[in-house]
């Protein structure tokens, strides 16, 4: 025990710790090899390597990053990636399309990402950026998609021309 009263393995420094960090480094490697092996053939980058590319290196720190469907094998991630990085050392707040799951379509849990997403960079006066790889929106669910969906597109409105997009 330290001077606190604590004892000195911590929670942080755990075995079962590490075998969890461990174990979501190879469910992260394995999701994106998945993604990567659908979009290169086709000449495409995957959603988290157009924002590598995008923002200064080592500044992206994604939000929301395991939200999706359920959990266990019938899981399915999110098709969005949203977060903050930095542009020329200027924070920006950027999502990014995940094509290589169900073809970037937005459905609720990516409608919200992005409209948190919004919500924060309005909040912190930053600018978004969209990078957009989809096939359109999922309407499962007695059409829950629209609400997002619409909300995502028409969150800037109070502020117009405070978020410019570009087709």
């Amino acid at each position: 025990m330290n001077d606190l009263t604590m004892p000195d393995a911590t929670m942080a420094t755990s075995a079962a710790t590490s075998a969890f960090r461990e174990r979501i480094a190879r469910v992260d490697a394995l999701a994106e090899e998945r993604a990567a092996a659908r979009q290169h053939p086709k000449g495409k980058h995957t959603a988290r390597e157009r924002i590598e590319m995008l923002v200064d290196t080592d500044s992206f720190l994604e939000i929301g990053r395991y939200s999706g469907s359920g959990a266990g094998e019938g899981a399915r991630p999110s098709g969005v990636v949203t977060g903050f990085g930095q542009i020329g050392g200027r924070q920006v707040a950027v999502y990014s399309q995940d094509f290589s799951v169900s073809g970037g379509a937005l459905g609720t849990v990516e409608g919200d990402k992005i409209v948190r997403l919004l919500d924060d960079a309005m909040r912190l006066s930053i600018p978004v950026i969209g990078l957009i790889d989809s096939g359109g929106a999922r309407f499962r669910r007695e059409w829950q998609p629209c609400a997002s969906t619409g909300a995502s597109s028409t969150a800037p409105a109070p502020r117009p021309g405070w978020y410019p997009r570009s087709a």
